[in-house]
């Protein structure tokens, strides 16, 4: 399937949906490469090492080897917990596959927009098949496991190998597919969104050892000591890798965050804002707000005090209190919210001293829906929204222009500022992408 996967078998909505994952994630990396602690210091890490110039390090410029190109911008691609996101799976993928194909096609050279719109779209959609098989136990970090063989998919479809090498290139994945939930729990780690670059990196690499007629083992996913039996003691669902393959994409059921939060926050940011845009509220205005949660919102509300006032731009990006008064304070929620200056924010700050969680047995998560509803008190009335279904999310989903928009703003805060052309350039190249002879123009706007 993925040695024979075209560009002519994508369904309209999944090409339509692959150029928003690919906009996307391009923006979310430019703007984590000036504002998330470690970006700056594995950009310099890699280029330091040097090698062949072949791929693009995207906010710093210079060029590497593609595997340590596809490491490096892969490492930035969830720094800001803005990129999308498969929530029935809980896998970033095109964190992990959008840099990963872009470091390849460069290495590559004269690689057609059909070509790489295809290879993203089938390296997505393994990555998310994988991870719809398994019943996630919070163990394994399934981004960077999956997302290595969706890598080296993507890598292999560019690099044109045969069936037999894109099974020795998912072999050679295996070897490097791993990462526990460790990194997110554990604490005094600035690592935990670099974690996209190791999928990225590993993919890559596979494929190019493949390519060199490096052979790997034959049966990666379902052997004795494949991943399914050692990883998940082979409790996994083989239909769900296999229904509609090649006919529905995964890609099509990705969830994009207009706002630069936590997938939780997404649907308290929409009602607030919903509320201060509608009914013109004002910061000073503001008497209380209720925010009622489920048991899914408990851990983004506790210790109240620390979420009311996070230490850390990753604590305020899981903080319901903090994001909800950046909502009213702002009207909007951005990235510069999130910077050290934001967080001290004395608007905000104060504003999130106002916010009070209230638990509610009748909010509940269901399947990948975090319902939401919020109250504000104000001095002349009291006003209250619930969202079940949040803005981006496939059933209510972001326009390309809207994705477009985001990237403009992900590019302000990029390490080397960009002229507003260049962004532009990025917007129309990924817009008309079937149309492009050759991808690496696109990166090339961004170093």
């Amino acid at each position: 399937m993925l040695a024979a996967g075209r560009y002519e078998d994508l369904p309209e909505e999944a090409v339509q949906a692959t150029k928003k994952a690919i906009l996307d994630a391009l923006g979310v990396i430019a703007g984590a490469s000036g504002t998330v602690p470690g970006c700056r210091e594995l950009a310099e890490l890699v280029l330091d090492a040097g090698g062949k110039p072949e791929s693009t390090i995207i906010g710093f410029g210079g060029k590497v080897p593609a595997w340590m190109a596809a490491f490096a911008n892969g490492g930035m691609g969830h720094g800001l917990d803005y990129d999308d996101i498969h929530a029935l799976v809980v896998v970033h993928p095109s964190a992990c596959v959008v840099p990963a194909a872009f470091a390849a096609a460069e290495r590559i050279g004269g690689v057609r927009g059909t070509d790489f719109l295809a290879a993203v779209a089938y390296g997505i959609d393994l990555t998310c098949r994988l991870g719809l098989a398994v019943d996630w136990k919070e163990d394994w970090h399934l981004s960077p496991v999956f997302g290595a063989f969706g890598c080296a998919a993507a890598a292999g479809m560019l690099m044109k190998l045969d069936a037999s090498r894109m099974v020795d290139a998912l072999g050679i994945a295996l070897c490097q597919a791993a990462c526990t939930m460790e990194l997110n729990v554990g604490l005094g780690s600035n690592l935990r969104g670099a974690y996209p670059g190791f999928a990225a990196k590993a993919g890559v690499l596979s494929a190019c050892m493949a390519q060199k007629n490096i052979s790997g083992p034959k049966n990666s996913l379902e052997g004795e000591a494949g991943l399914y039996a050692v990883y998940f003691r082979n409790e996994y669902r083989r239909s769900a890798i296999l229904e509609e393959l090649g006919r529905r994409f995964e890609v099509s059921r990705l969830r994009f965050k207009p706002w630069p939060a936590c997938t939780i926050t997404q649907s308290y940011i929409e009602a607030t804002l919903g509320l201060v845009q509608e009914n013109d509220i004002r910061p000073d205005d503001v008497l209380s707000v209720t925010a009622f949660i489920g048991d899914f919102g408990r851990p983004l509300c506790e210790p109240l005090a620390g979420r009311r006032a996070p230490a850390t731009p990753l604590d305020a990006k899981f903080s319901i209190p903090f994001t909800v008064a950046a909502a009213i304070a702002r009207r909007n929620v951005v990235i510069g919210d999130f910077t050290e200056e934001g967080l001290r924010n004395p608007v905000v700050l104060r504003l999130a001293q106002k916010v009070n969680p209230v638990l509610r047995d009748d909010l509940k998560k269901s399947s990948d829906l975090y319902p939401a509803e919020v109250e504000i008190k104000t001095r002349s009335a009291t006003w209250r929204r619930r969202v079940d279904t949040p803005y981006g999310h496939p059933q209510k989903p972001m326009s390309m222009s809207a994705i477009a928009d985001k990237f403009r703003d992900c590019t302000n805060y990029c390490a080397k500022p960009l002229a507003r052309e260049r962004v532009e350039q990025v917007v129309e190249k990924v817009s008309a992408l079937q149309d492009l002879a050759d991808v690496a123009g696109i990166v090339a706007c961004l170093a």
